[in-house]
């Protein structure tokens, strides 16, 4: 399928009608989309994917970073599903990993491997926004 030889599937989500689904390759950088025959549709490129959500009222296809990223960089890939096109979206947390996409998806929240934060992201706008979660030391 031209991947290399140890591609780290990390994660998989499927569209509502089984039309396509995709998974994060973190040993390729890259997230694939795969038909219900499980050809390869179309990848797009980005550093150690990790959780993947779908947004459920547009195009849009999230990815945070994997654990084993040692420096991931505070950013998620934000993916339009019908061209693989990817946009790096800052969201100014530390070790983005858990990722959640809001039913009517007006938000994606993510949270940080590395501070006891969330971010929230409102795409219509394209704001980030910062939850502090009350907690004690991360680094344990």
């Amino acid at each position: 399928m031209g991947f290399s030889a140890h591609p780290k599937p990390h994660h998989i989500v499927v569209e509502p009608d089984g039309s396509y689904w995709y998974v994060s390759l973190v040993g390729d950088n890259a997230v694939v989309k795969l038909d219900r025959a499980n050809h390869v549709v179309a990848k797009a490129e980005t550093v150690t994917p990790g959780l993947l959500a779908l947004d459920p009222k547009s195009d849009l296809l999230y990815a945070t970073r994997s654990m084993s990223a040692v420096n991931a960089p505070a950013r998620i890939a934000v993916i339009h599903r019908k061209s693989m096109a990817v946009e790096e979206v800052e969201v100014l947390v530390p070790r983005p990993h858990g990722l959640v996409v809001a039913p009517d998806g007006r938000r994606a929240y993510i949270a940080s491997l590395g501070a006891n934060q969330i971010a929230v992201y409102d795409a219509k706008r394209e704001q980030v926004g910062i939850v502090d979660v009350p907690g004690g030391d991360t680094a344990r």
